[in-house]
């Protein structure tokens, strides 16, 4: 889907996620901002990102995807590996 209709199901709580990504997109509401879950296990909010031109350039894609089920993804894989 595009970004435009993607934002819409973020803001109401759904991981986003692009197909070759091992992460996701995440809506925090308390700081009005985008969350980064990288593959490694990262959490960055969208503004601290250190090259915005390539992070929003993936806004233009169409083909966005829900995340139905984030402990499917890289991210929470790399997160249960540092517990062990």
């Amino acid at each position: 889907m595009k970004f435009e209709a993607a934002f819409a199901y973020l803001k109401r709580g759904h991981d986003l996620a692009l197909p070759e990504w091992g992460g996701f997109w995440r809506w925090n509401d308390e700081k009005k901002t985008v969350m980064m879950h990288t593959r490694r296990g990262q959490v960055i909010d969208m503004r601290d990102t250190d090259n915005m031109d390539y992070t929003i350039g993936f806004m233009f894609r169409d083909d966005w995807q829900l995340v139905k089920d984030e402990f499917s993804t890289e991210h929470a894989a790399s997160r249960l590996e540092g517990s062990v």
